[in-house]
């Protein structure tokens, strides 16, 4: 880590990082006039009309890590800029691979559980949302009925949660709502129970990120209940199914990137790390829950990452009729962390 005191100029932008440029974290601190900061791989002109404003008067500005060069320009006389720079970590292995290094803790990044989600329609909120309430109004014609899912999302958060009431366009939902949702925007309604029939069209269940989200799929847990026992053999209680469901990764481009198809409980545990089969006690149901995980050098090494920004989503298809399964839920959730704004 090194600490120095910026030379300054008044005519020009002089660049405040090492050249040539290794990854690096950044601390910038004004300790008098503003000082204008540009991110640039060029050095920009004295015009430059893009630039952030760093004084005196404001907190150092703290960078994670920045691979590309950064300048810096005086506004007054007076204008001072202490940069400390730090080098992030680069490993090369025997390959000639390059990667950076990986902490372990990460204490701040948003937290995610979401479900796999059928998107059945949108609606319109008839008022802004009461952030301390489980109810709102929805527009007429909002379709919305008990036991779907809907999702509500503005630039600094996002809810899905199950509506258990409807009465006219009076809505209860499971969740006390947590923030303030306005109108004038869309906003889904889905189905989360993938007893569905996908034998002629496949039925698309999705993590779906909108612009401005982004999301690191850790995991993803499978949640079955039945009336009848079930085993490695069998989909659920019901036998194998003949085509199966594929997990899929959809990219920027619109190509698919295909992980893996099953049709079974078996084929599932043999791609998972935990499974857990329950008989049924009493009055209650069978139960089989199964969880795949991606990141973790025990397991598959990588997150998968979907950006709304780029349309990407990870997806469940239904390939098979699924409607006549005498289970009462078939449900996938995803865990993991994402970014909001």
């Amino acid at each position: 880590m090194t600490t120095t005191r910026a030379n300054l100029d008044l005519t020009q932008y002089v660049r405040v990082t090492s050249d040539p440029l290794t990854p690096s974290s950044l601390v910038l601190q004004s300790h008098r006039d503003t000082v204008r900061i540009v991110f640039s791989d060029v050095k920009p002109a004295k015009s430059n009309t893009v630039f952030h404003e760093l004084g005196g008067e404001h907190p150092p500005l703290n960078i994670p890590m920045t691979e590309t060069a950064v300048w810096a320009l005086a506004m007054t006389e007076r204008s001072a800029l202490t940069v400390t720079e730090q080098r992030v970590p680069i490993e090369i292995s025997d390959r000639g691979d390059i990667g950076g290094a990986v902490y372990i803790q990460d204490q701040t990044t948003p937290m995610l559980d979401i479900k796999f989600l059928q998107r059945l329609g949108s609606f319109q909120l008839a008022a802004n949302t009461d952030p301390t309430s489980r109810f709102f109004e929805a527009l007429p014609g909002h379709s919305i009925s008990e036991g779907n899912v809907i999702e509500l999302s503005n630039a600094s958060g996002f809810t899905q949660s199950v509506v258990i009431g409807v009465v006219g366009n009076d809505i209860e939902i499971d969740e006390i709502i947590g923030d303030v949702y306005e109108t004038g925007i869309n906003f889904n309604r889905s189905n989360s129970d993938m007893r569905v029939d996908g034998s002629t069209t496949p039925v698309i269940f999705t993590i779906k990120p909108d612009p401005g989200q982004s999301g690191d799929i850790n995991a993803i847990k499978w949640a079955v209940q039945a009336t009848s026992s079930m085993d490695f053999s069998t989909f659920g209680s019901a036998p194998a199914l003949r085509v199966g469901m594929m997990l899929r990764v959809k990219r920027s481009d619109g190509a698919f990137i295909n992980i893996f198809n099953y049709k079974s409980n078996g084929a599932l545990v043999i791609r998972g790390f935990e499974h857990y089969f329950q008989q049924k006690v009493g009055g209650g149901l069978h139960s089989f829950i199964c969880e795949v995980g991606f990141n973790g050098q025990e397991q598959r090494g990588v997150v998968v990452r979907v950006d709304g920004d780029l349309g990407e989503e990870l997806q469940l298809v239904v390939q098979d009729d699924l409607t006549a399964i005498s289970q009462s839920l078939i449900q996938a959730t995803a865990i993991g962390s994402g970014i909001q704004g």
